[in-house]
């Protein structure tokens, strides 16, 4: 991760019920306290829920067609919606449970992060894609 990351690569977690939430929140919708909530970075591991595999192109942020878009589940962390980058063909390459690494892109970008396979050659780490 850059010096400047983005802003939204980070989650809320409440000291005093342990509850997480990403997107982060004003308050714990868990314990209702608003005093006890403490910003930490998103874990940067994970694995794969569920995906969707998108032929059609989108106007903003443009991404490469096929794209996938999918859920994972951050180790000790929450549940995210993430672009899913991967070598090849996603519709060939995914598959449930899927080991995951979280690529946190910097603050300029449209984008907050990408996942992306753990054994990804040249691609963890890589921020501002």
């Amino acid at each position: 991760m850059t010096a400047a990351a983005h802003p939204q690569a980070t989650w809320v977690r409440c000291t005093a019920c342990d509850a997480g939430y990403y997107p982060a929140q004003r308050n714990c919708p868990a314990c209702s306290t608003w005093d006890a909530l403490r910003v930490e970075p998103l874990p940067r591991t994970g694995r794969l829920f569920t995906w969707t595999v998108v032929h059609v192109g989108a106007a903003a942020p443009p991404l490469p067609v096929p794209y996938a878009l999918g859920y994972v589940d951050l180790d000790d962390g929450p549940r995210v919606l993430a672009p899913i980058v991967v070598d090849g063909d996603p519709d060939r390459e995914l598959r449930h449970g899927l080991p995951l690494v979280l690529v946190a892109h910097d603050s300029g970008s449209d984008l907050p992060f990408h996942c992306e396979p753990a054994g990804m050659a040249g691609g963890a780490g890589e921020a501002g894609r």
